[in-house]
């Protein structure tokens, strides 16, 4: 009895003593880790506002109502269109997509930035085949969801019109 009493008192020391070291361990570390993900969403960001307008020779952040969006804008200063990222909760996870879109608000191209959907079901928003059923349509438009995936699709559907919205009233 008295045997037991002095495991379970080791046991619990070493579990106190791991605990408090792995505290510190994040303490110490977790600013670092933040600040390295959010220089790498800005490095992925900036790379997918200039692959959804290559031709742009200036890309400008703009707000309207607290939402942030981009102009793409040539070398004779015309406007090329517009770049939104559409942030929806699918299934399973948050997902952010970024759309391209013409002057006139059909929709150019569209990307899944982020997301963390169930593997071959929800994940199927990143595919092609679902991602073109959004080029040449608007706001107003009718899109198709995924037979399997219908929460994640008709989140970034929603989040894409709602967008869209935003910006061409």
């Amino acid at each position: 009895m008295r045997e037991d009493k002095r495991y379970v008192g080791i046991l619990f020391l070493i579990c106190f003593v791991a605990s408090l070291l792995v505290s510190i361990v994040y303490a110490l570390t977790y600013s670092r880790i933040e600040e390295r993900e959010k220089r790498q969403l800005e490095t992925s960001l900036e790379t997918s506002l200039k692959e959804m307008f290559p031709e742009a020779a200036q890309i400008e952040e703009l707000s309207k109502d607290g939402f942030i969006y981009y102009r793409a804008i040539n070398n004779n200063d015309e406007v090329l269109g517009y770049i939104l990222i559409c942030e929806a909760v699918g299934y399973s996870s948050t997902i952010k997509a970024i759309v391209s879109t013409e002057t006139n608000g059909k929709i150019k191209e569209i990307k899944i930035l982020e997301q963390n959907e169930t593997l071959g079901i929800g994940s199927k928003i990143t595919e092609e085949e679902f991602l073109s059923r959004f080029k040449e349509k608007s706001k107003d438009d009718t899109f198709d969801t995924i037979t399997g995936a219908t929460i994640s699709s008709k989140a970034i559907i929603k989040a894409v019109k709602e967008s869209l919205k935003k910006i061409f009233p």
